[in-house]
């Protein structure tokens, strides 16, 4: 309870605001944080940006732990780091390490699909670890994008908040001393608070959207804007300044916070650079205006958000977002909106009422011994181990011998005796409908250099990889085959080598007659600062970008050939593109506009272009063909292999 010098100046009950030492009103605002992101999770429309629950989150906990710390360390005139970690592990792991073998044991089922049980070992010992944020970063980026979607992909957000939990108390141990130790340095703790705010900043301007979307240093700055507001209000930690105009100055505050966080989930994407450019900066502020207002806002706001049922939500919303987005996942793509919302909001409300009340709450209240835990989450790390052993996929199950026996694609005729047929390491059974199979990605080995064929090299994205294993497995003994494909990557700033770069090596290494150049519609060019996609503009830099590609490729005197894509299939396919239908690589317009740019390209450089999007279109049966809504299945792939290949060969130079 709060004491009497923190009761509300405007005649509020404290009961109403706060309870058994818990904030109603932050417990409500942790309820619409967790509704965001559950929104974003099950794609409902109108708020794309819904993933700014996370940031608020973030804000949140940086203010309360500062907060909690602070206050230790002007009551108590130290800080025991030992036992703040022993409340964290408390509060967090008991329930993210039952999650985490929940889902491994679900495995055994078959329910993750093979291709993403493949990649569970090693993104469960990192939730494990609590470094998942950064095993995403080397492992999902773009592989995430084209496969399932990993059931533990939301561990990344917890832990940012573990690291930072590991260091900031260490820091501020030391800030706090450095001004206790002098008066004069009172502001030592703001300041470096500050500046730490500001390399965060600094640091997003210096990378990828992608890498600061989930890296540690690039959110930081979220959590530190909670913690200075924390430090601004070591006095008042949860009730905020008394003073009138103080108060009325952090409404302002709180009324600008929300306008900004509603105009991020009603318009922001992951991957929008803005948010790595300042952004993440400017939620933080919002955020930390945010809690302000709740705090010490208008009556309004504070009964609001310390409702009974927002209260209820925010005390479970942990609970809950450990829950839903494994059972999003195991729903798959494919399945009804509306029935899907039903379920995976009952379902995790349910389950969160019933973990919040046998696992939360009996450890939280110190019901369980740290030894008992720790005996617990041993068997739970060798239970998890077991299940993820039991359900590798390199294993056949039952389930994957009955897709052998009758939906088993047959492998196309073997290829001739020729040392020109490159081999590949492709699947042989099909996957299951609507899964990503990854043989077809698998890498191509180099044909030797003088074999008699016509030398085509293949530079592109993954889609490029597959036409590479398309035609080898279309074994035309007139083609041999270079592939330099990388995947998620083509002409777009995420590449780890710089495409011309990747484009120079290739063709200096084949030797090539013909280039062929597959890949998908790319919106971001790299070393651009890119116009509007369906601008004038925005098709002179792409023109002049593959222009700039055909006069690398053909050095050499190769003839170079672009490729058409075709407009990902829904709705699988609208997995790349965070299901926007419009103003994305999914949307029809785009595509065209897209393959429009190729044409003019190859009439200005004298390159060809191979309609493969309308071949795409033309096939029957779309599901069969692209089972993600992206990429070719291997029969597909087997099928475009057969009829690129004379193509190529014709456009081979004489000679």
């Amino acid at each position: 309870m709060l004491s009497a010098a923190e009761q509300p100046r405007d005649g509020t009950p404290a009961t109403a605001v706060v309870l058994h030492g818990r904030n109603r009103a932050l417990d409500g605002l942790r309820a619409v944080a967790v509704a965001l992101v559950v929104a974003y999770h099950l794609d409902v429309p109108g708020v794309p940006g819904g993933f700014v629950g996370v940031d608020l989150f973030f804000v949140l906990s940086g203010y309360l732990i500062t907060a909690l710390l602070v206050s230790e360390s002007d009551r108590a005139g130290a800080v025991s780091i030992r036992a703040f970690l022993r409340r964290r592990v408390r509060r967090l792991w008991p329930l993210a390490w039952l999650l985490l073998t929940l889902v491994a044991v679900a495995g055994l089922t078959g329910v993750w699909g093979a291709d993403r049980q493949s990649l569970l070992p090693g993104e469960t010992a990192a939730s494990f670890a609590n470094v998942a944020n950064w095993w995403a970063i080397g492992h999902g980026g773009y592989v995430a994008s084209f496969t399932a979607p990993s059931p533990l992909r939301h561990f990344w957000s917890l832990a940012v908040e573990e690291q930072f939990y590991l260091l900031w108390p260490v820091l501020l141990v030391g800030l706090l001393a450095a001004s206790r130790r002098h008066r004069r340095f009172a502001a030592v703790p703001m300041a470096g608070v500050v500046a730490l705010a500001a390399a965060s900043v600094a640091v997003g301007f210096a990378t990828t959207p992608a890498w600061a979307y989930l890296a540690t240093p690039t959110r930081a700055v979220e959590l530190l804007a909670g913690a200075a507001l924390a430090l601004a209000w070591r006095r008042w930690p949860l009730s905020g300044p008394d003073r009138p105009e103080a108060r009325a100055a952090w409404g302002v505050a709180a009324v600008a916070g929300s306008l900004v966080v509603a105009s991020v989930a009603l318009a922001a994407h992951p991957g929008d650079r803005w948010l790595s450019r300042g952004g993440f900066a400017l939620i933080g502020l919002a955020g930390a205006g945010i809690i302000a207002g709740a705090l010490c806002g208008p009556v309004t706001l504070r009964r609001a958000l310390a409702s009974g049922p927002l209260v209820w939500i925010g005390v479970r919303s942990y609970a809950i977002y450990m829950l839903h987005w494994p059972i999003i996942v195991a729903f798959g793509p494919e399945a009804d909106p509306a029935t899907r919302a039903v379920v995976v909001l009952t379902t995790s409300v349910l389950g969160a009422t019933v973990l919040h009340r046998f696992v939360e709450r009996p450890v939280q209240l110190r019901r369980v011994r740290l030894r008992t835990l720790g005996i617990a989450g041993a068997a739970l790390v060798v239970v998890s181990s077991l299940a993820l052993v039991a359900a590798d996929p390199s294993e056949p199950t039952p389930t994957e011998q009955a897709v052998e026996t009758f939906d088993t694609i047959p492998d196309p005729p073997a290829p001739p005796s020729t040392p020109c047929a490159a081999p590949s390491s492709n699947s042989t059974v099909a996957p299951p409908s609507g899964a990503f199979d990854p043989g077809t990605i698998s890498g191509v080995t180099d044909p030797p250099v003088d074999c008699g064929a016509v030398r085509v090299l293949v530079v592109g994205d993954s889609t490029g990889r597959g036409a590479s294993n398309g035609l080898v497995r279309a074994a035309d003994p007139r083609v041999s085959v270079w592939d330099r494909t990388v995947i998620g990557c083509s002409f777009n700033p995420e590449c780890t080598t710089p495409w011309r770069e990747t484009f120079q090596a290739a063709v200096d290494a084949a030797d090539p007659q013909v280039v062929l150049v597959y890949g998908g519609v790319v919106s971001d060019l790299a070393g651009v600062e890119d116009a509007e996609f369906l601008s004038v503009d925005g098709r002179a830099q792409r023109v002049a970008t593959l222009v700039e590609a055909e006069r690398i490729l053909s050095a050499r005197g190769a003839t170079v050939v672009f490729t058409t894509p075709a407009t990902p299939r829904r709705p699988n396919g609208l997995f790349f593109c965070d299901g926007k239908t419009r103003n994305s690589n999914c949307d029809p317009a785009w595509v065209e506009e897209w393959n429009d740019s190729v044409r003019a390209a190859a009439a200005t450089s004298h390159a060809g272009v191979i309609d493969v999007g309308s071949w795409i279109a033309a096939q029957p049966d779309a599901a069969a063909t692209r089972p993600d809504g992206l990429h070719l299945s291997a029969s597909a792939l087997t099928d475009l292999g057969r009829w690129l290949a004379p193509q190529l060969v014709a456009l081979a130079p004489p000679g």
